[in-house]
């Protein structure tokens, strides 16, 4: 999925390049933008909350590599 040369890695751990972080972040937000306000099937619901919870937890990685708390908004 990532190549491993461009891998940011913190602790010996695997890890993502901020920039592929934000780059995923961004295509999500994309995705979310493109859903309708209000869902009109089950499939676009469940695109919506799956979206939202790839965006969140992306957002938390970046917050962390950055120094930042990961829980905080």
């Amino acid at each position: 999925m990532y190549k491993k040369s461009s891998v940011y890695k913190k602790g010996g751990g695997l890890g993502v390049s901020l920039q592929q972080l934000e780059a995923d972040v961004a295509y999500f937000d994309a995705r979310l933008a493109l859903l309708a306000e209000k869902p009109v099937s089950r499939y676009q619901e469940a695109q919506k909350k799956t979206y939202e919870e790839l965006e969140d937890v992306l957002s938390s990685m970046l917050k962390r590599l950055r120094g930042g708390s990961p829980t905080a908004s």
